[in-house]
C-alpha cells in the first residue's frame, strides 16, 4: 500500500495547508502529524532504477518540508519543546541542513534555553568548519545573533559563569559558502 500512502500523504497535507489558512494552526499539526505518520523508512527502498531514485529523493524532500512545517507551527502555537524533540531527530537525520539547525536554535531559544541554543549554533559551526571546511551561512548566524540580541532573558547563563556579560560566545564570520 505504498501508493495508497503517497496519495494520503499528499491529502493529508493539502487539508493542513487549507487548517492553517482558515486559522486552525493546531488542526494543521494534528493533520500534518498524521500525514507524516505514514512514512516508514526510505520510500522504494527495494526498487533500484534511475528514474526511482530521482522519485525517491523528491519525495524525502517532501517528507523534509513536511516535517519542517510542523516545527514552525508548533513554534508558532507555542509548543516548542515538542518542536525541540522533533528537530534534535530531524537534525541527526540531516546533520548539515541548516534550516533544521536554525529552527532547533529557535525552538531552543523558545524554551528559554539560550545557553543550549548558543551551544547548539557551537556545535553546527564547529561541525561545518570541521567536516566541509566554511562557515555557517547567513541563516545559521541570523539564528544566533537573535538569541544573542534577546535581552529579555536578561541575566541568563550563557557563559556557564552565572550570567551574560554580553560577550560573543561564538565566531559569527562566515568563510564562504558554496
Amino acid at each position: 500500500a505504498p501508493l495508497i500512502d503517497l496519495v494520503r500523504f499528499d491529502q493529508l497535507t493539502s487539508v493542513a495547508t487549507e487548517e492553517e489558512s482558515h486559522g486552525d494552526p493546531a488542526g494543521a499539526i494534528t493533520t500534518l502529524g498524521h500525514a507524516l505518520a505514514l512514512w516508514n523508512g526510505e520510500p522504494f527502498a527495494n526498487i533500484e532504477a534511475p528514474f526511482v531514485a530521482d522519485h525517491r529523493a523528491r519525495l524525502v524532500e517532501t517528507r523534509r518540508t513536511a516535517e519542517e512545517r510542523l516545527v514552525r507551527l508548533l513554534l508558532a502555537v507555542g509548543e516548542p519543546d515538542r518542536a525541540v524533540a522533533l528537530l534534535e531527530a530531524m537534525v541527526r537525520e540531516t546533520p548539515y541542513s541548516e534550516q533544521r539547525w536554525s529552527l532547533l536554535i529557535d525552538a531552543l531559544h523558545a524554551t528559554g534555553r539560550r545557553r543550549d541554543a548558543l551551544q547548539t549554533y557551537q556545535r553546527i559551526d564547529r561541525m561545518l568548519r570541521d567536516d566541509l571546511g566554511i562557515g555557517p551561512g547567513p541563516l545559521l548566524r541570523a539564528a544566533e545573533q537573535r538569541v544573542l540580541d534577546d535581552d529579555s532573558d536578561e541575566g541568563a547563563d550563557v557563559d556557564g559563569t552565572g550570567g551574560d556579560d554580553g560577550a560573543r560566545t561564538s565566531s559569527t564570520s562566515s568563510t564562504g559558502r558554496p
